[in-house]
């Protein structure tokens, strides 16, 4: 075993630890949380006997009991209510433990693995995996948020400028070398359901812009205000006068409860709005609270966090985003039917609660668009440092503007591959080395070694570690011609769905930006002479674009053009035949290759193949 093999199994050795340890917190706190259910239990039974027993007594007995029973039981309500919030929030560290423990071990990722960003005409996603349920993205992810999700798949699959990803390089330096400041904003986003598929702003714009009206005209205004000086004059006059403070208390209560009747459709439908495009706003302040507190030095974090301070304090927005979850707590008692009753007939609670959100809305109807970009940032920037703290043995991309382009890959692998089954490769190309044809047998590593570079590239220019030990490459645009398959929607066939994709790359070589493109196999769809010429034809208009590219093949005769024309290099992948059996070596050489396996493997099926 290897260093590096070593340290990436005391790696998910360490995460399973993690991960138990946390078990053993969350059973301590389940125990606290049975015995507050037994007490809780216990002081409901002892309050109802206590008040019988008082009720004969007296009235101010029967009250002091009842008040006391009651401040218990409500006690013994916020404390299991504390402790279901710190299980919650360990049980997230516990299942995000687990789940690195996972993807490391099995490639399993219990978050999204960014199929909706399949797009199937972009130039390189679905022929480099990188979206879907085997792909980078399934591996990398690590975010739960709409913003984070999305910024990911940006980063993944759209060209940055070089300035751009050598800052987020930096930004996730650090972040790789702080495992609890990852776990911690990761754990209070973790239960954010659906985040990839919808935009909240829309959503909370919407709902934060209802109708109002009702709760907010004057009259009922001061009507709210006056209620409690009410009660506590009809609470007096009982005592003095049993019978005229009953029947005021009356009147109140049934003016109360006719008031929120008439109010009730109204409050649900703002309520309904709100309640799915708000939830857990406290799980966002408190990943805000963390990243804005955060010490982020040099990274362009700070200045987006300066940024926000033109506009907003960001610790404001915190302080706002948990006094909106508690008028939305608070809107959510009238979900329960006796605490809504006695609340709304003594304070008007729905219309109240409404009246607060509405002012929280005029004071901070621009809060949302930077918080959820900031985080998502931080979402992004935290799969990406992940995926580099579990990979000690990997190293960051140098990437520069140098044209013409230029690329030196050292012992690089497929990212998606087990690191001990794969092969690593050292590979270059030279500036004014426009075409790189890579010739092979079957199964020997061609198309494979086309991915390793472009996904290498996508996690270079995404800012992360690339899966070897380096590589440096000019910042070009990345295109590929590779999986290219029929389309019976759009009643295409493989050849016109190549001649699509020959089209789209040649616009993009003829572009006034560089570009580096991955062939595997060309015109597949078509006779093997044609094929052959149309091959030719492709590779000579790359190069007269001065596009680089590297095509992988059969076709001996187009590596031969590097024999009879400048700027074009040949590498091959050899295969060996032992005892009736191939070997491979999965190793990149300099030249052509000469032994081809299809016809040993189909007489191997017992077919007999003609004589050349």
């Amino acid at each position: 075993m290897t260093q590096t093999e070593e340290s990436y199994r005391n790696r998910i050795v360490f995460f399973q630890q993690q991960s138990d340890q946390l078990n053993g917190q969350i059973d301590v706190l389940s125990s606290k949380h049975f015995r507050l259910s037994v007490l809780r239990l216990l002081v409901f039974v002892a309050t109802i006997m206590l008040a019988v027993w008082t009720w004969s007594i007296g009235e101010i007995w029967f009250l002091l009991v009842l008040l006391l029973g009651i401040s218990l039981f409500l006690i013994c309500i916020y404390r299991q209510w504390q402790i279901d919030k710190k299980k919650a929030h360990l049980a997230a560290l516990r299942d995000i433990n687990l789940n690195e423990a996972e993807v490391m071990s099995m490639g399993k990722n219990l978050y999204y693995d960014g199929e909706v960003y399949n797009e199937p005409h972009h130039l390189y996603a679905q022929d480099l995996d990188l979206f879907g349920s085997f792909s980078l993205y399934k591996i990398l992810n690590r975010g739960k948020t709409y913003y984070g999700q999305q910024l990911l798949s940006t980063w993944l699959s759209k060209s940055s400028l070089t300035t751009h990803i050598q800052e987020r390089q930096e930004a996730v330096k650090l972040l790789s070398q702080d495992l609890n400041f990852r776990q911690k904003v990761g754990a209070y986003l973790f239960e954010i359901k659906n985040g990839t598929f919808r935009d909240p702003l829309p959503d909370i714009e919407a709902g934060l812009n209802s109708d109002y009206s009702f709760a907010t005209h004057g009259i009922l205004k001061a009507y709210r205000r006056l209620l409690p000086i009410l009660w506590a004059m009809t609470a007096i006059l009982y005592f003095i006068y049993p019978t005229v403070g009953y029947k005021i208390a009356l009147i109140l209560g049934i003016l109360n409860f006719s008031l929120s009747i008439w109010h009730h459709s109204k409050v649900s439908a703002i309520q309904s709005k709100l309640s799915g495009s708000l939830l857990k706003l406290d799980s966002y302040a408190a990943a805000l609270d963390y990243i804005i507190c955060y010490d982020w030095r040099d990274t362009y974090i700070t200045t987006f966090i300066d940024g926000m301070r033109d506009n907003q304090d960001p610790e404001h927005s915190v302080t706002a985003l948990r006094k909106l979850q508690r008028h939305m707590d608070y809107l959510d008692y009238r979900l329960h039917m006796i605490p809504a009753t006695i609340l709304n007939i003594g304070l008007l609670w729905d219309s109240l609660v409404i009246q607060k959100i509405f002012i929280w809305k005029n004071k901070n109807k621009n809060l949302f668009p930077e918080i959820f970009e900031l985080i998502g940032h931080v979402e992004a920037l935290i799969s990406l440092a992940s995926w580099a703290d579990n990979h000690p043995g990997y190293k960051y991309a140098a990437i520069s503007d140098a044209q013409p382009f230029r690329l030196s890959a050292v012992q690089i692998i497929h990212p998606l591959m087990a690191a001990h089954r794969a092969v690593p490769n050292d590979f270059d190309i030279d500036p004014g080395t426009y075409i790189s044809i890579v010739t092979g047998s079957n199964m020997s590593g061609k198309s494979t070694l086309l991915r390793t570079i472009g996904l290498n590239m996508i996690l270079g220019s995404a800012g992360t570690k690339i899966s070897g030990q380096a590589l440096s490459y000019s910042n070009v645009l990345l295109a590929t011609y590779m999986r290219i398959k029929d389309d019976l929607e759009e009643n295409a066939s493989t050849f016109k769905a190549e001649l699509d994709r020959i089209r789209q790359i040649m616009t993009l070589a003829e572009g006034d930006q560089s570009c580096f493109i991955l062939i595997d196999e060309m015109l597949r769809g078509t006779n093997s002479k044609d094929k052959l010429r149309g091959s030719i034809a492709i590779a000579h208009k790359l190069k007269e674009e001065k596009a680089y590219a590297m095509i992988a093949t059969h076709d001996i005769q187009l590596a031969e053009l590097a024999h009879q024309e400048d700027h074009i290099k040949n590498y091959y992948f050899d295969i060996d035949f032992e005892d009736g059996q191939l070997i491979f070596d999965y190793k990149v050489k300099s030249g052509i290759c000469q032994n081809f396996n299809a016809s040993f493997l189909l007489e191997k099926m017992g077919l007999n193949l003609p004589a050349e």
